[in-house]
């Protein structure tokens, strides 16, 4: 196989490959690497899941030969991708460049039959570097040939990657917004607890809870407790902590909880399962908490696992470019607080 430079290229395939086709009528064979927006260079994370997004194109390939593979190498070694770097043919979801071209990236060029996208990520603060694009193509004839612009001496044909190291996430980088309100004669009081990034970045997803309990595909239910008994009332404390799904915009609604309620045909007291309020809660670009007290003296049982105590201790979550972050989640009760209050605490 022959590495040809995109300028020595042009005889070979008119004259070569194409005698039947003149100088005059013909086109010169391009091939092209750029990022989807359309730039020489990006910034990445190196935290394994953000993606420089890049696209490799090429035209007047002639017709009889067929183009066999694309690929991205290290620009003038022509070496292959260094291990440290995983090529994917599949997009993640994460925004690819951190340097503010987002809006481009938006009207991005798409894949066609004439070019092709790779996803490049990787997990090395140390991994700058130049790549640029090959082409090989063969024809019926058993000819093949090699399209490069790996020599640095094409319009378009490099694309620097910048690498930063990654961004660990704490209970310092989010702002915080609260508020709690008491329901029903202030037998149930519903909190919510908000939290966005302070560097105005997007939450595109949270996880390190079970899922399973209470799961109306909106929230689901990661911590319910039964306090101890108020040494004089009696009286126990019920608390239940809910995180929703991100990226929802704002939602609505409910939660399950037992109390007591009087049957309209005994007119005896029952012990059914009820439905707060409905509430609205904003999950755009935040982890959104609902955290729900109950109060024993007036028959409010907030826990919908009724004596099944679960917690969940740590929530992960992910920005917009992959970085991970973790909030820690603890609950505490005070044991002289005769209204039935759990309060969780995040740090």
């Amino acid at each position: 196989m022959r590495l040809l430079k995109i300028s020595n290229i042009v005889n070979l395939l008119i004259i070569s490959l194409l005698p039947s086709i003149s100088l005059a009528q013909s086109s010169s064979p391009s091939l092209t690497i750029r990022t989807i927006s359309g730039l020489s260079s990006a910034t990445i994370y190196a935290n394994g899941n953000m993606q420089a997004k890049l696209l490799v194109s090429y035209k007047n390939i002639p017709q009889d030969y067929t183009v066999e593979k694309l690929s991205i190498r290290e620009a003038y070694t022509n070496n292959p991708l260094p291990s440290s770097w995983e090529n994917s043919s599949i997009d993640n979801g994460y925004d690819s460049d951190i340097s503010g071209y987002r809006s481009a990236e938006k009207n991005k060029t798409v894949q066609n039959s004439t070019s092709q996208i790779f996803y490049l990520s990787t997990r090395n603060s140390d991994n700058n570097i130049t790549l640029c694009a090959e082409l090989v193509a063969s024809n019926a004839n058993g000819n093949r040939e090699t399209l490069t612009t790996c020599n640095g001496d094409v319009n378009s044909g490099l694309v620097y990657l910048n690498v930063v190291p990654e961004i660990n996430y704490g209970i310092e980088d989010l702002d915080q917004v609260t508020s709690r309100e008491w329901y029903e004669n202030d037998s149930y009081a519903i909190a919510q607890e908000r939290f966005t990034l302070k560097n105005n970045r997007e939450i595109r997803g949270v996880g390190g809870c079970d899922t399973k309990h209470e799961n109306n595909g909106k929230r689901y239910l990661i911590s319910s407790t039964n306090g101890p008994e108020h040494p004089y009332s009696g009286n126990r404390k019920y608390g239940a902590a809910y995180l929703f799904e991100p990226v929802r915009g704002v939602v609505s609604t409910s939660f399950p909880y037992f109390g007591i309620t009087v049957n309209l045909i005994t007119f005896r007291e029952e012990f059914v399962e009820k439905e707060t309020e409905t509430l609205k809660f904003n999950t755009t670009n935040s982890i959104t908490f609902a955290w729900l007290n109950g109060q024993d003296n007036l028959h409010t049982y907030i826990n919908p696992l009724i004596n099944i105590e679960i917690h969940c201790p740590l929530v992960t979550f992910v920005d917009n470019y992959g970085n991970n972050g973790i909030i820690n989640i603890s609950r505490h009760s005070n044991p002289n607080d005769k209204w039935g209050k759990v309060y969780y605490r995040f740090h």
